[in-house]
């Protein structure tokens, strides 16, 4: 299991830097950068073998790269958001990781078919 998050005010602290889902819901939240745009990507050699995913729901029949958040250990779900409905999709894979440049590593080596890259 992960580390505990850190109150940064018992701690003494201004201000934070995370993601706006793990502040605390009393916490005042602001935006400090724009939405990124992110893709869902695979090694060519793992689709001249496997049709690629159209939508979200056939992520379920890939091998995909999953990422552990190294703070709290929880496996990231993926975000999908179209007309203004977001989504989280669990994906499923014999790869775990917990650092991007192995994600996209696993990826291009065709270890996994998907990956998800900011």
């Amino acid at each position: 299991m992960g580390e505990a998050p850190i109150d940064i005010v018992a701690k003494g602290f201004d201000a934070g830097i995370g993601p706006r889902d793990r502040a605390p819901a009393d916490m005042i939240a602001v935006r400090v950068m724009g939405p990124m745009k992110v893709a869902v990507v695979g090694a060519p050699t793992y689709f001249a073998r496997r049709r690629p995913p159209r939508t979200p729901e056939d992520l379920a029949r890939h091998s995909c790269v999953q990422y552990r958040r190294a703070a709290d250990g929880d496996v990231f779900a993926w975000p999908f958001k179209r007309n203004r409905k977001s989504r989280w999709i669990s994906v499923d894979g014999q790869v775990m990781v917990n650092n991007t440049d192995l994600a996209v590593r696993a990826a291009v080596d065709g270890l996994a078919g998907c990956v998800h890259l900011a």
